[in-house]
């Protein structure tokens, strides 16, 4: 069988009617032979198997689990039954630009030494979404060679999963499966773009790869450990996890890998600084949302939080905590100012309508 250059898969859960129009539109308006569309069926009872059997494209394979693995398991599971040599994650109630097709396919066949590419993803209102700004803004149209640089830009840093296309053979899948049960799981696109970002070159694009069209109460209803993905204390959570994982990462990946063996450890010790600085930030700020919108999920998650020595122990967390705080508190005086004034001046309006004695 002739190698195939890209699997477009495309992850589904009872959205029969989404993901039967995405995978029509794929097979109607791309006819190259050197694609396939794989669908992972999450355990669908909605009629999915039905509706997508009734598409007939020799390039279109189906795969059904037995029982809902959760969004990570379904991932790791659709990567590991690709035929391709990259592998595009494709949600299915987003859209892919198709027209960029023959141009990824020239792209992976003319760098062999290119593990990922990375381009611009579009919101309904034509603008560019938030999760891929400070790539499309910073990297523009540049091949990136692994470093702790490139690494420190990239990682994390492009957080929605559709239109991330990966070269399967550099993706670590045993390395992966340990964060099945972790609260980071909902991120698993980003755990499996470390080693192809370590090992090869990426690709920053200018051009338009992906449209986002889901929302975020849509996810709402995948709970990772009991809590909802979205949840405010899960999130928390997750950027705790964050730091444990960073730990795990640097540690135990970065310093084993031959493309990195030229670097310092002071440059190591400076990645480290960032990368959990940003998430001290991100946890901070969180948890002062997590204050002002539920009180008892604040108490909850305090606890959690603050046995992180990475956290507790941390001056940024806690200048960023108070500083959040601060800010908060300031927002909601000024809010109620506004409120008494605008209230001051309605009250006087009836006033000035009064016929003059």
């Amino acid at each position: 069988m002739a190698t195939i250059p890209l699997s477009i898969c495309i992850l589904t859960y009872n959205r029969v009617e989404r993901v039967t129009n995405c995978v029509k539109r794929i097979v109607s308006e791309c006819k190259s032979d050197e694609i396939e569309i794989l669908v992972g069926d999450n355990a669908s009872s909605d009629g999915t198997e039905e509706a997508i059997a009734k598409i007939k494209d020799a390039r279109l394979r189906y795969y059904k689990n037995k029982s809902n693995l959760g969004i990570a398991g379904n991932l790791l599971k659709i990567v590991k039954e690709a035929k391709g040599d990259f592998i595009y994650i494709h949600w299915d109630d987003d859209l892919m630009e198709l027209s960029v097709i023959p141009w990824l396919l020239e792209t992976i066949k003319k760098n062999p030494s290119l593990n990922q590419i990375l381009g611009r993803i579009e919101e309904s209102s034509g603008r560019t979404y938030w999760s891929c700004k400070n790539i499309c803004e910073n990297c523009g149209d540049k091949l990136i060679k692994p470093s702790f640089k490139s690494w420190k830009m990239l990682f994390f840093s492009y957080s929605h999963g559709g239109a991330r296309i990966l070269r399967k053979a550099s993706i670590n899948l045993n390395y992966a499966k340990n964060f099945l049960e972790s609260i980071i799981s909902p991120y698993m696109h980003q755990v499996l773009a470390i080693h192809p970002v370590l090992t090869g070159d990426t690709l920053c694009t200018s051009k338009t790869l992906y449209y986002y069209k889901g929302s975020l109460s849509e996810s709402a209803g995948h709970f990772i450990k009991g809590k909802p993905y979205w949840d405010a204390s899960a999130k928390v959570n997750q950027l705790k996890d964050k730091l444990k994982i960073y730990n795990d990462i640097i540690n135990e990946v970065a310093l084993r890998n031959t493309a990195l063996k030229n670097f310092t450890e002071a440059q190591l010790s400076d990645f480290r600084k960032t990368l959990f600085d940003k998430q001290r930030k991100h946890t901070a700020e969180s948890l002062i949302n997590l204050l002002f919108s539920s009180f008892s999920s604040f108490l909850e998650a305090l606890p959690r939080v603050l046995k992180s020595r990475d956290i507790s122990r941390s001056y940024t967390f806690w200048k960023h905590l108070l500083k959040k705080f601060f800010m908060a508190i300031g927002y909601r005086i000024l809010v109620k100012i506004k409120s008494v004034n605008i209230l001051k001046t309605a009250l006087r309006e009836p006033e000035k309508n009064l016929p003059a004695k």
